[in-house]
């Protein structure tokens, strides 16, 4: 939901994170780190995206020895009871996972907490970013490669695209070439 639309900013995106060391959770790095990267290239998403990790340490399942974790290291990932990710922006989570180790699950009261926890921890996250966010204008190029929309039969278009695949597939030799129309 953080994404612009179609109209809005017509091309492909592909982020890849790499993580050299990690104490915490690399995938909800990647998710900031991105976030950032993007806004930097310019592509105008409607909000800025953070994510954070909640685990939960418990003991001898008594409920008073419970505890949520915010922004998990290696060994209270290891060894707690869940972990759940959670990204989003201010408004609205845009996406989650959870991992739980228990067989019974894990009560809903501690996944409410969670969100809870969530939500805050994500807040201080955004803020931190917003002070080193850098937001550019879309300077993509022409030729930048661009999502596109399937077109039909019922399409009205004069500019002879149809004509023209028509024209390709025609002369195209069925077993040694294979042609893509966009």
């Amino acid at each position: 939901a953080s994404f612009p639309s179609f109209e809005a900013f017509p091309y492909s995106v592909r982020v890849a994170a790499t993580v050299l060391a990690s104490s915490g959770s690399t995938s909800m790095a990647a998710v900031c780190a991105a976030s950032l990267a993007l806004f930097d290239a310019g592509v105008p998403l409607r909000a800025a995206v953070a994510g954070v990790s909640v685990g939960l340490a418990s003991m001898d399942d008594e409920p008073k020895k419970r505890r949520l974790l915010v922004d998990l290291n290696g060994t209270e990932d290891h060894y707690g009871d869940m972990d759940f990710k959670v990204a989003g922006s201010r408004a609205r989570v845009t996406a989650a996972q959870l991992d739980v180790k228990p067989t019974d699950g894990v009560p809903v009261d501690v996944l409410e907490g969670a969100l809870i926890k969530a939500r805050v921890a994500r807040g201080h996250i955004l803020d931190a970013m917003a002070r080193v966010r850098v937001r550019r204008e879309n300077n993509n190029k022409k030729n930048s490669p661009q999502r596109q929309r399937p077109r039909t039969r019922d399409d009205d278009d004069d500019d002879g695209d149809e004509r023209e695949a028509t024209k390709l597939l025609s002369t195209a030799d069925s077993e040694k070439d294979f042609v893509v129309v966009c």
